[in-house]
């Protein structure tokens, strides 16, 4: 169920899924009208209206850019999301790191910690549909006939709470006088918690911005990837100046600052849509 997402754009054409997107529908139909009619001038709204490439190609760069500057909902989602994101790819140092001063483990075997985030992940995967079961019921509830984008926050709520207790949890457990497995098992909630919320928050900005939802995609794809792009190469200095622990609460300390994220949002959500200069302008 989570891999719809991303399996769908390369499936979809495969299995025949049948287009549903109203504009490419429409373009189609009056395509269709022009080779029936010999009407040359039968166009939609939005073909009539189609700016020039150079301006098309320019909005698409900019776009991303001011909603992370301007939209009070894109940037501390995207924030949120890349620094656990950044955390992720640092782990894949960390985590050798670690074990390999505390345990002494070999790279291989040290590498092979990872499996708890891994086991955390595939677990968040089986139950995005539970997550989507919550949205459905919430939007009956509260979306007045339509999405409730707020629905889609419970789960970004509990990984929000989880994210840095896993990571506290592994600060403090990976000691020789403690058995190996507790502190792997720390990463199964963790890898939980990556997959949640970025499913969470990506739905959630996508409802709330569906006619620009490609454009708050790339947003955060931006900031997910300069974070993790950064995140490793700082790893090496964090773990020579601090031992493991240290390192590790300073990460987590940090991750308690993003807790307030989904539940701001939660109460405030709608009224910041309400505000926004890019929901009014394309809805």
């Amino acid at each position: 169920m989570a891999m719809r997402a991303f399996l769908g754009p390369g499936l979809g054409p495969i299995i025949g899924v049948p287009e549903s997107h109203p504009q490419t529908l429409l373009s189609r139909k009056a395509r269709e009208l022009r080779k029936r009619t010999g009407v040359e001038g039968l166009y939609t709204e939005l073909q009539r209206n189609r700016l020039p490439r150079s301006r098309t190609f320019m909005a698409a760069v900019w776009r991303p850019l001011r909603l992370l500057v301007f939209e009070p909902i894109v940037l501390p989602t995207s924030l949120f999301v890349s620094f656990i994101w950044g955390i992720l790819y640092l782990y894949l140092v960390a985590y050798i790191v670690a074990f390999r001063t505390r345990y002494g483990w070999g790279e291989a075997k040290a590498g092979a910690a990872f499996g708890g985030v891994t086991i955390g992940i595939l677990l968040a995967g089986g139950m995005a549909g539970m997550a989507n079961k919550i949205f459905v019921r919430l939007s009956e509830k509260h979306g007045n006939n339509g999405p409730f984008p707020e629905g889609r926050l419970p789960p970004a709520m509990l990984a929000a709470v989880l994210a840095p207790a896993s990571m506290f949890w592994l600060a403090w457990t990976v000691f020789t006088h403690i058995h190996w497995a507790v502190p792997v098992a720390s990463g199964i909630p963790f890898g939980w918690c990556i997959v949640m919320l970025f499913i969470s928050f990506a739905t959630y900005t996508s409802d709330s911005f569906p006619h620009i939802a490609a454009s708050v995609g790339a947003a955060s794809s931006l900031l997910r990837c300069l974070f993790a792009m950064s995140f490793p190469l700082v790893t090496p200095k964090l773990y020579e100046k601090f031992e493991p622990e240290w390192a590790e609460t300073i990460l987590a300390s940090i991750t308690l600052l993003f807790i307030p994220v989904p539940f701001l949002f939660w109460r405030y959500g709608p009224w910041l849509r309400s505000k926004s200069r890019f929901r009014s302008k394309f809805l």
